[in-house]
């Protein structure tokens, strides 16, 4: 049996499953506008699904439905899978065009920053280059020992590096 993803075009039919989820996206806009909240389209790695990968292709998204209420984020585990660039490269060419509302801080191993082998340092740097103005938060998808360990460590270690100057 074939994996199914969340979000997936139909061989064959990919434009109008493109134009499906614009018009999907766009109605949900005008929900998210209603209720003053931005919705954000997440990409993810391949591995995740086979819609939106790349910020790029969230970016082409958001450009259609022309809404300040759906914006897109980047997703440091996705991208470190999905992206041709760093993460830091991300955040410098995306933030300055303001479609970036949310991070989320993790590794391509599913754990949290400091965890792995991606290097926070320079995404820190990055956002604090681009006066990022968003959300940012951490999602790990391994807990050990515990979720409250695992918070405080992460946690202290983007903070070790942003009061290290490392950023």
């Amino acid at each position: 049996m074939a994996r199914r993803f969340q979000r997936t075009l139909v061989p064959g039919e990919e434009d109008d499953g493109r134009k499906r989820a614009v018009d999907c996206f766009a109605a949900v806009a005008d929900a998210a506008a209603q209720a003053r909240v931005v919705y954000c389209i997440e990409p993810l790695s391949r591995h995740e699904t086979q819609f939106v990968n790349t910020v790029e292709e969230a970016a082409a998204v958001i450009r259609a439905i022309d809404s300040p209420a759906v914006r897109t984020m980047i997703d440091c585990s996705a991208a470190g899978q999905a992206e041709a660039v760093p993460v830091a490269d991300l955040v410098r060419r995306w933030v300055p065009t303001g479609l970036i509302g949310h991070i989320h801080f993790n590794d391509p191993n599913r754990r949290g920053p400091g965890e792995g082998t991606m290097a926070f340092a320079p995404i820190l740097a990055a956002l604090a280059a681009t006066k990022y103005p968003g959300d940012a938060a951490i999602e790990p998808f391994i807990y050990e020992p515990d979720g409250p360990t695992c918070a405080a460590r992460q946690i202290g270690y983007l903070r070790g590096l942003i009061e290290a100057g490392n950023t």
